[in-house]
C-alpha cells in the first residue's frame, strides 16, 4: 500500500470517526434536551403542587380549627350557648370564604323541655350575616338506604365518627356547591354525653379561584377529589359535586388510569404520564395529598405545551439523521476499499452515497409529515376550553366581563374551488343564554369571506333551561392563504376564523365541547361522518384561540370593549396524498433523469463531431419532455414560488446543460480531468451530486422554515 492509499483510507476513516462523533453529539444534546425540559417542567409543576396542596391544607386546616374550638369551648362551658350567635358572627367576620357556620343540638340539649334546637349563621350574596334560630326540620331521624331517607347525614355522621369533611351538596338557598365540615360537642361536665354538633359551610367557590391560579400551561388544568373521588373542583362547572374521578374508567378500561386513582385515593403522591382522559392529549398527571381533609389535589399538564417547538424538534432530529448518513457515506468508502483506486470500488461509493442520500432524505420527509405545527392555543376538551375561558376571564375587569356564547359547527364537506379560496359548507350552532343582553344579536362572522353570495339561514330555534339553542345552515366561500411549497408532501391547516355577529358587546365564543361525543382531535370532531375531500385526507381537528387587537382604527370596538378578544379558530389539518402527484411528476422527471444517466454512460467518441450533434438532438428531445410535466405541475397548484418538487425538475435543467458543455468539452478540447477512464468522474458524480442538491432542496423547504 503506497501513501495515496495510506491517505486515502485514512481520510475516510477520519470521516467516519469525525461524523459518528458528530452524529453522537447531536442525539446526546438532543435527548438532553428533552430530559432537561421534562425535568424542569416537572420540577416547577411538582412544586406548585405542593405549593397549591399546603395552602388548600392551610386554609381547611384553620376552618377546622374554628369549628373545634367552637366545639371545645362549648364542651368546657368556656363558651355560654346564650352567646353562640355573638361568638359565630365574630367567626363568620374572621374568615370571608366561610359561607356559614351552624350549632346544632341534640334533642333536649340545649333546654330540657325543647325537642330540637339549632342556631345558623350564613352569609348573604351581598356580604350580609343572617341567622335562622330553630330547627326547621326533624334532624333526629338518622338517614338510611331508602330513596326518600332524611337528609341528614351532615348530624349524624360527626355524631358516629368525630371530626369529619362531608361530601359537597347544593345549597339551594345560596344557589351555590358547598362543603362541610362537622365536628361534635359535649354537654358540659358530662364529657360522655353529645350535646350536639358544630358545622362549617365552605363554598367551593374560593377553592376553584385557587387551583385556577396555578401556571399550568395555557390548558394545562387542576382539580381536587374528595375522598371518595368526587370531583370538590375541577374547571368544567358540571362535574363539581356532581362526577367523579372513577367515572373516567370505564369497564375494562385503562389499568394504568384504575391503578392510579388507586393510588391517589389512599394518599400517595406521584406523578406519571398518559392521554388526559378528558381531552386525549398526552399529558402528566400529578397527585398530591391534602393531610387535613385527606383529599387529593390533582395537576394536568399538556406535553404538547411544555415541549420545544415542533419545528426546533424536526430541525434537531433532520441534523442527526444528516449526521449518521455522512457517516454512512464514509463507512461505504471504507468497505469499498476505494484506496484500491479500482472502478469498481467507486461505482459501489457511488451507488452506496446516493442511496444514503435517498434514504436521508426519506427519513427527513417523514418526520416533517409527522411533524403536526398548530398555531394559537389548541382547546381539545371541555376542561381545557373552561381553563383557557377562566385565565382570560380573570384577566378581565370584574365589570368588564365577557358575554360567552358557546358555539359549535359541523362541516359537511368542504371544496377547493381554487388553490385559494375553499368553499365550506355545514352547520354551525351557539346557545344564548337568558342572562344576556336583550338586544345581542346571535350569530357569527367569517371574515376570511369572499364574494357576496354565501348561505346564511336559521334552521332550528329552541329553548331550554335557561339558554336559547339556535342552529343555522351555512354556505360561505373562504379566503386561505396557501403556499405549496412543499408539494407534493404539503399539509394544510385550513383554518375557520370564526367572529361574534354582535360587535357592539364584548363577546367571547366557546366552542360547545359538550356537544361532540369524542373531543380529542385525532377522532375529527365538528367533521360530519363521510366527508370527503379529493387528494386530500383529514388528520385532525380542534378549536383554537388566538390573541388579536380586532379594533384598529374602530372606535365603537374600544368603546365596547372588544380589543384584544381572542379569536376563535376551528382548525382542519390536511395531508395532501402524494401518491398521485408522484405518479403524475415525480416518475417522469426520475425517468428523465435516468435516460440522461444511461445516454452519458455511453462511449464518447473523442474528436467526432456527430457526438456534439447526437447529444444537443436527445437533450433538445429531454428538455421538452421536462418543460411540459414541469408547465403541468405549477398550473396543478397555482404555485407562485418554487415548489419542493420543483427542484427536481430544476436540477435536471441543470444536468441537460451539464451534460451539453460535458459532450462539447470532450469532443473539442483535450482535458485529460474529463477523459480519465473515459469520462468516469462525470458518471461518477451524476447520481450523488443529483441526490445530494435534492437534499439540500429537501432541508431547504422543510426543515429551514
Amino acid at each position: 500500500m503506497n501513501s495515496s492509499n495510506r491517505r486515502v483510507r485514512a481520510f475516510f476513516f477520519l470521516g467516519l470517526i469525525i461524523s459518528l462523533i458528530v452524529a453522537t453529539a447531536l442525539l446526546f444534546r438532543y435527548l438532553d434536551n428533552f430530559r432537561r425540559i421534562e425535568a424542569l417542567t416537572l420540577e416547577d409543576a411538582q412544586q406548585q403542587a405542593d405549593a397549591a396542596a399546603a395552602e388548600i391544607d392551610r386554609i381547611f386546616g384553620g376552618i377546622a380549627d374554628i369549628a373545634l374550638d367552637l366545639a371545645a369551648d362549648l364542651s368546657d362551658g368556656t363558651l355560654f350557648y346564650a352567646t353562640i350567635g355573638q361568638r359565630v358572627r365574630a367567626d363568620l367576620l374572621s374568615r370571608a370564604d366561610i359561607d356559614g357556620i351552624s350549632v346544632t343540638f341534640t334533642p333536649y340539649s340545649y333546654d330540657p323541655e325543647q325537642q330540637l334546637y339549632q342556631e345558623y349563621y350564613y352569609r348573604q350574596p351581598n356580604g350580609r350575616i343572617s341567622s335562622l334560630i330553630g330547627a326547621s326540620y326533624d334532624y333526629s331521624q338518622p338517614p338510611t338506604a331508602a330513596p326518600d331517607s332524611p337528609q341528614t347525614g351532615w348530624f349524624h355522621l360527626p355524631l358516629a365518627q368525630g371530626s369529619v369533611w362531608l361530601e359537597p351538596f347544593f345549597a339551594t338557598g345560596a344557589q351555590k356547591i358547598l362543603i362541610e365540615f362537622g365536628t361534635p360537642f359535649t354537654r358540659v361536665n358530662q364529657p360522655d354525653v353529645a350535646a350536639g354538633v358544630v358545622s362549617i359551610d365552605y363554598s367551593l367557590q374560593g377553592m376553584r379561584e385557587l387551583v385556577a391560579s396555578l401556571q399550568l400551561g395555557e390548558t394545562g388544568y387542576g382539580f381536587v377529589l374528595s375522598q371518595s373521588g368526587l370531583f370538590l373542583s375541577n374547571p368544567v362547572n358540571d362535574m363539581v359535586g356532581r362526577s367523579r374521578i372513577y367515572d373516567f374508567v370505564s369497564e375494562g378500561g385503562d389499568d394504568a388510569l384504575s391503578t392510579a386513582i388507586e393510588r391517589a385515593m389512599a394518599g400517595e403522591r406521584f406523578s406519571f404520564e398518559m392521554d388526559d382522559p378528558v381531552s386525549g392529549e398526552p399529558a402528566w398527571i400529578f397527585f398530591e395529598p391534602i393531610p387535613s381533609t385527606n383529599w387529593t389535589l390533582g395537576l394536568v399538564l399538556n406535553k404538547a405545551e411544555l415541549q420545544l417547538p415542533a419545528q426546533e424538534l424536526l430541525r434537531d432530529q433532520a441534523f442527526i439523521v444528516l449526521a449518521y448518513g455522512v457517516a454512512a457515506i464514509f463507512a461505504i468508502g471504507l468497505l469499498a476499499r476505494v484506496d484500491t483506486f479500482t472502478t469498481h470500488s467507486w461505482w459501489i461509493l457511488s451507488i452506496g452515497a446516493s442511496l444514503v442520500l435517498v434514504v436521508v432524505i426519506v427519513i427527513v420527509l417523514i418526520l416533517a409529515r409527522n411533524s403536526s405545527i398548530r398555531e394559537g392555543v389548541t382547546v381539545a376538551g371541555e376542561t381545557s376550553v373552561e381553563r383557557y375561558v377562566e385565565t382570560y376571564q380573570a384577566a378581565r375587569e370584574a365589570s368588564d366581563q365577557a358575554v360567552e356564547l358557546p358555539t359549535g359547527i359541523e362541516v359537511h364537506s368542504l371544496d377547493f374551488s381554487s388553490p385559494t379560496i375553499v368553499t365550506v359548507n355545514g352547520y354551525i350552532w351557539q346557545h344564548i343564554p337568558d342572562d344576556a343582553p336583550e338586544d345581542l344579536l346571535p350569530g357569527v362572522q367569517f371574515p376570511q369571506i369572499t364574494g357576496v353570495e354565501w348561505v346564511w339561514q336559521e334552521i332550528d330555534r329552541v329553548h331550554s333551561g335557561d339558554e336559547t339553542l339556535i342552529v343555522w345552515e351555512f354556505g360561505v366561500d373562504l379566503k386561505q392563504a396557501f403556499i405549496p411549497t412543499s408539494f407534493p408532501f404539503d399539509q394544510y391547516a385550513f383554518a375557520i376564523h370564526l367572529e361574534p355577529a354582535d360587535i357592539r358587546y364584548p363577546v367571547l365564543l366557546v366552542p360547545d365541547s359538550r356537544s361532540y361525543r369524542m373531543q380529542n382531535p385525532l377522532f375529527l370532531p365538528g367533521i360530519a361522518p363521510g366527508v370527503f375531500i379529493s387528494n386530500w385526507s383529514v388528520q385532525s381537528s380542534y378549536f383554537s384561540y388566538q390573541l388579536q387587537d380586532n379594533g384598529q382604527g374602530l372606535s365603537i370596538a374600544e368603546f365596547a370593549g372588544l380589543t384584544n378578544l381572542p379569536d376563535l379558530y376551528f382548525t382542519i389539518n390536511l395531508q395532501r396524498s402524494f401518491v398521485g402527484p408522484m405518479l403524475a411528476y415525480l416518475l417522469p422527471g426520475l425517468v428523465a433523469a435516468g435516460m440522461m444517466f444511461a445516454f452519458i454512460t455511453g462511449d464518447p467518441k473523442v474528436g467526432d463531431q456527430e457526438e456534439i450533434i447526437a447529444t444537443l438532438s436527445f437533450s433538445a428531445a429531454l428538455f421538452f419532455v421536462i418543460t411540459v410535466a414541469h408547465t403541468a405541475l405549477r398550473d396543478s397548484v397555482a404555485a407562485v414560488g418554487i415548489t419542493y418538487l420543483e427542484y427536481l425538475y430544476l436540477v435536471l435543467y441543470v444536468v441537460i446543460i451539464l451534460a451539453t458543455t460535458n459532450a462539447f468539452l470532450l469532443v473539442r478540447l483535450d482535458i485529460p480531468l474529463l477523459r480519465f477512464r473515459n469520462n468516469l468522474i462525470f458518471k461518477l458524480l451524476y447520481w450523488p451530486l443529483f441526490a445530494c442538491v435534492m437534499l439540500v432542496a429537501t432541508f431547504t423547504t422543510f426543515v429551514f422554515v
